[in-house]
């Protein structure tokens, strides 16, 4: 397999980019990139470096808090077992057995977008591995 030669459009020599820093001297002498010890030079300027992955700043969710106290404080949620409940920061706002209800008393008491979810009811002699 040939080498890779690049001619310039005008003047059909080899081409290098002027920013590679090389002496295009032997280029122009020899017309070929045959010479191992130019294209030793020329691969050097060549090769791309890999992109290094930047991690994404983590944004912070909007219901952050409300769903790290939904984790944390199971035993507070006990008594809304099978009730629907709307949660505002750290604090429960409205429970009722339909979501219909719970909306409405949490968007009587000011709230215009609410944080709400089911209680599940989970009997004694079950245990729950997970989130």
């Amino acid at each position: 397999m040939a080498p890779l030669q690049l001619l310039g459009r005008e003047t059909q020599r080899p081409y290098v980019p002027r920013s590679s820093g090389l002496n295009t001297s032997p280029l122009q002498g020899s017309g070929s990139l045959a010479n191992p010890l130019l294209q030793n030079q020329y691969a050097a300027t060549t090769w791309l470096k890999p992109r290094e992955r930047v991690a994404a700043p983590r944004v912070r969710s909007r219901r952050e808090v409300e769903v790290q106290w939904r984790r944390t404080h199971a035993d507070a949620l006990r008594p809304y077992a099978g009730q629907w409940v709307v949660l505002e920061k750290d604090r429960i706002v409205a429970a009722g057995p339909s979501l219909r209800d719970a909306i409405t008393q949490a968007r009587a008491s000011g709230l215009r977008v609410p944080y709400a979810f089911r209680v599940e009811e989970i009997p004694e002699n079950i245990a729950i591995i997970g989130l």
